[in-house]
């Protein structure tokens, strides 16, 4: 799993921040004008560790067939891919996520007889290498949950294999499935967010409420916070 499993989602609160003095002190101090307006902020931080580790364990290992052949826009083909970990980063409200592949890839094409042509790179050779991933955009809603969108990146190809037939490339075999399972994945993923963020609300209304208590400072001197 990749590092950064945190998002953080500030309150913003303008106070009118006071001392209440005991006795005749206090009406001569709201006489004397409003108090200055501060601003102060209130960070609030939700693991996101649990989110990604759903995601990672929902997006497949590898896919492809082999050994086995099958027809692909009229060419046999075969390949295996298989990946490493999925590793998540977020900088701000955008989240990166990727994962190494290794893959095998064959293609063939019958044309008179048993006259044909063939093709394959990562066989008898180093398996080659390409990386999969999308960008992401955790939106806040007033509603107090996450709306992701999701954009996902084209596969790069590390050391590319380049398979030709028929003047069809049968490289974009390789990754597709990785590509149409790592934004769902991940989109399973934040629906199960819910519960955990309605807590989260729960408690920055709690800190809420906790705010607007009177705090006695000294005896007779009190301090009122009048959050907006």
């Amino acid at each position: 799993m990749g590092l950064i499993p945190m998002v953080g989602r500030p309150c913003w609160l303008l106070l009118g921040a006071g001392l209440l003095l005991s006795c005749g002190d206090a009406a001569r101090a709201e006489g004397a004008g409003a108090a200055p307006v501060s601003v102060v902020q209130i960070p609030l931080e939700l693991d996101l560790g649990p989110l990604f580790q759903a995601a990672e364990a929902t997006l497949p290992a590898q896919t492809g067939h082999w050994p086995g052949w099958r027809d692909w826009h009229g060419i046999d083909t075969r390949y295996r891919a298989w990946r490493g970990p999925l590793q998540v980063a977020m900088q701000g409200e955008v989240l990166q996520a990727q994962a190494h592949v290794r893959y095998q890839l064959q293609a063939r094409k019958r044309l008179i007889g048993s006259l044909g042509l063939s093709t394959g790179c990562g066989v008898d050779e180093p398996p080659r290498q390409a990386l999969i991933g999308l960008l992401g955009r955790l939106d806040w809603g007033p509603d107090w949950s996450l709306y992701p969108r999701f954009r996902v990146l084209p596969t790069r190809f590390l050391d590319r294999c380049e398979i030709t037939v028929a003047d069809i490339d049968v490289s974009p075999l390789v990754g597709r499935v990785f590509e149409e399972r790592i934004e769902s994945s991940l989109g399973e993923a934040m629906a199960a967010l819910g519960p955990r963020l309605q807590r989260w609300r729960g408690e920055a209304a709690r800190l809420w409420q906790a705010m607007q208590i009177p705090r006695e400072l000294t005896p007779g001197l009190w301090l009122r916070v009048e959050p907006l």
